[in-house]
């Protein structure tokens, strides 16, 4: 298991980042209002939801899903 030591932006610092979509300014600000364990366990399975519809999505469009090579 690694663990990310990298500090990770306030909700008032990502509200200044113009390139962040609203949605997860305003969703990011909730998460660090809960309980870290319960918004990391929901936003996996956000994940999952997410990465399912997309692959339903590209398939009705006969399209494969490109890989980001971080």
């Amino acid at each position: 298991m690694t663990t990310d030591t990298t500090p990770h932006p306030t909700p008032d610092e990502l509200d200044k980042d113009t390139a962040v979509s609203f949605w997860l300014k305003r969703n990011w600000r909730m998460a660090c209002e809960r309980d870290p364990h319960d918004a990391t366990r929901d936003a996996a399975v956000l994940h999952h939801l997410c990465e399912t519809r997309l692959k339903e999505v590209l398939s009705q469009h006969n399209l494969h899903e490109v890989k980001n090579d971080e």
